[in-house]
């Protein structure tokens, strides 16, 4: 929150400020050093938020393996209440007690997922989730199958990721995974995978884009160099871009037909490079041939990658054949890991696991985008300040006054650089994608939008919250009353009883006395 001691928006005034003050005294060696200070201390705030992020992930991703421990184990004690009950009914016992204890589990079980029951023979129970697959029959318990991960990194996922994709759930060798499944729409784990995998990625996308937006902002001031902020490993080659294009699947057909795109990247230098990714058809229906090339290698020695693609009848990749270079991790990330530069760095490049839909695919006649998506995931925990820069890292603070590109240092009064610097943090940009904001930002403008947003979020979230607790509690007091005890009710009858039988009485005592009354004539 903006009001939260070293906040986002406090952390990126004080570094404005401190850009002024430079700029009004460049040759100021504390000055300088201040710039890098307050940089370093929004380069923490973000790792910060995204650590808590991650933690709160990894809470949802644990807690959902222990409620499907207690999911199954639940079934299973379900199951061995129905064998009893029915051999109780079968020699005339007393089931109440069983009864009773089957339905405190059939709550708990609710509250997970939702669910339905049916009666079967001799008071035993069917249960099954609300659109219709089967969790407990008259002979088997099918368990719903989830694995919990050792760890959860900001690019993992129910697709990939490293070190491997998160897990969802499975119920009779079937995908059930909240929410893009909607055969658990309600309950608590729906609610634990909204967190794990909708909520939590929103919000890790748009501290990304905030990072990628300061590494972007300020390369342009030095053209030939990185900027003040850069990827933790300083080329930023080891950035992961995802692959997510369209492959015609009429021009399968007609051998020839060739499709690219591009992605960029750094190299050892602080050079822009290219990759350049081509996709060609090889006659066969649903195959391409894709090759990998390398702008800062020796065309001879390209491609520096090619493989054989496939795609099955609904038009998602089926395979992927090497036939020189990196291997495609077909089952963890579904990538490739490139050495690029010459050898020097690597790119990880991601195109989606076999079998999964999105990425690239063959579900339209047109090739698109145009262009290969730059993942920025996990950016915001890899920001650091240039270590050109940064005295803690062996750089040089002085070369925010002469500049970041340059060996020549400038006469102690000048502030072009500073001013270019500060002008670069306060221009107004197009939103980057992720964040969620539509239209132009300052630096400062753009965390304020995304800080607003996700209070505006929070503020509705917990107004739903309020409705549907309210629901709930009306809900469980119309139970309460369908199945419990009205004593008003109750208290009104046995009043009504009570006048009956005082005036039934009365009557009888008025017979009593008639009667004695003829005895005696």
């Amino acid at each position: 929150e903006p009001e939260d001691p070293g906040a986002l928006t406090e952390r990126f005034s004080s570094l404005e400020d401190s850009m002024r003050r430079l700029a009004d005294d460049p040759s100021a060696t504390y000055l300088q050093t201040d710039v890098i200070n307050k940089a370093g201390d929004l380069v923490g705030g973000l790792d910060d938020v995204q650590g808590e992020l991650l933690q709160l992930r990894s809470r949802a991703d644990r807690e959902i393996g222990l409620q499907v421990d207690d999911l199954n184990q639940n079934l299973h004690e379900i199951f061995e209440l129905n064998a009893s009950i029915r051999k109780e009914v079968g020699i005339g016992g007393d089931v109440s007690p069983l009864i009773a204890e089957r339905e405190g589990l059939i709550n708990k079980i609710s509250s997970i997922l939702p669910i339905k029951t049916y009666p079967t023979s001799n008071d035993g129970l069917t249960i099954t989730t609300a659109s219709g697959f089967t969790l407990v029959s008259e002979g088997k318990v099918f368990e719903v199958e989830f694995t919990p991960a050792p760890t959860v990194t900001a690019e993992m996922d129910v697709l990939g990721g490293s070190p491997g994709p998160l897990s969802g759930l499975t119920l009779h060798n079937q995908d059930i995974t909240p929410p893009a499944s909607n055969i658990i729409p309600t309950g608590s784990l729906a609610g634990l995978f909204q967190v794990r995998d909708v909520d939590t990625v929103a919000f890790q996308n748009q501290i990304d884009s905030i990072a990628k937006d300061l590494i972007d902002r300020f390369e342009g001031v030095d053209a030939t160099s990185l900027g003040l902020f850069v990827d933790a490993s300083e080329t930023r080659a080891a950035d992961l871009a995802e692959l997510q294009l369209n492959l015609p699947s009429a021009a399968t057909a007609a051998a020839g037909a060739s499709y690219s795109s591009e992605v960029a990247y750094y190299d050892s230098d602080g050079a822009k490079q290219t990759l350049t990714v081509e996709f060609v058809t090889t006659g066969t229906a649903d195959e391409w041939t894709m090759t990998i090339a390398d702008s800062a290698i020796d065309p001879t020695l390209n491609p520096i990658s090619e493989n054989t693609l496939t795609f099955d009848a609904a038009g998602d990749l089926a395979t992927v054949v090497n036939v020189s270079g990196p291997v495609h991790g077909a089952t963890t990330a579904g990538a490739f890991t490139l050495p690029v530069d010459g050898g020097a760095e690597t790119v990880t490049l991601e195109i989606g696991v076999t079998g999964a839909a999105g990425f690239l695919s063959q579900r339209n006649e047109e090739f698109g985008p145009a262009n290969v998506v730059a993942a920025t995931v996990g950016l915001a925990g890899r920001l650091a300040v240039n270590p050109a820069v940064d005295p803690a890292q062996g750089g040089d603070a002085t070369l925010l006054r002469n500049g970041l590109s340059t060996t020549t240092a400038v006469e102690s009064g000048q502030n072009a650089h500073v001013v270019g610097l500060l002008d670069a943090l306060t221009a107004t940009r197009a939103a980057p994608s992720g964040s969620g904001l539509a239209g132009s930002f300052s630096a400062f403008d753009l965390i304020a939008g995304v800080s607003s947003a996700v209070s505006t979020k929070m503020l509705s979230d917990g107004e739903t919250s309020a409705l549907r607790a309210t629901r709930q509690s009306t809900l469980e007091t119309a139970e309460t009353s369908h199945l419990g005890v009205d004593l008003d009710y109750e208290l009104q009858e046995l009043n009504a009883i009570q006048t009956a039988y005082a005036a039934n009485a009365r009557v009888l005592e008025t017979i009593d006395q008639m009667l004695a009354r003829l005895l005696e004539i």
